[in-house]
């Protein structure tokens, strides 16, 4: 599973990694992809740090030059760098809970 996740600002990025998409997820083979849309607030050295803590699953991804070039955009760099089969998009207003994945694939019979 992929999650590709834009960041805006450093709070947004903040909460969407902490609370919106829990890292303790009760399905454990996840990644995640923070894409960097060109911002400019404090959001590009938040979304490095938590790829810091867990390179494996946690990538940092910014379009070339820094440039702000929407969501189309930013969720098209998501995918083209994705390396599960299955995409989730998380928008800054959605909340996953702890078991999200899982039950989404479960219902999908995919576990």
């Amino acid at each position: 599973m992929a999650t590709a996740v834009p960041a805006t600002a450093a709070s947004q990025t903040q909460l969407r990694v902490d609370s919106a998409f829990p890292i303790g997820q009760s399905y454990d083979k996840w990644e995640l992809l923070l894409v960097d849309d060109g911002s400019i607030d404090g959001s590009s050295e938040t979304s490095r740090r938590y790829a810091e803590r867990d390179p494996r699953r946690v990538r940092y991804l910014s379009h070339p030059g820094h440039q702000n070039r929407g969501m189309s955009a930013s969720r098209n760099l998501g995918l083209s760098q994705a390396n599960g089969q299955l995409i989730a998009f998380l928008d800054s207003d959605d909340v996953w809970f702890l078991q999200k994945l899982e039950r989404h694939l479960r219902s999908r019979g995919r576990l």
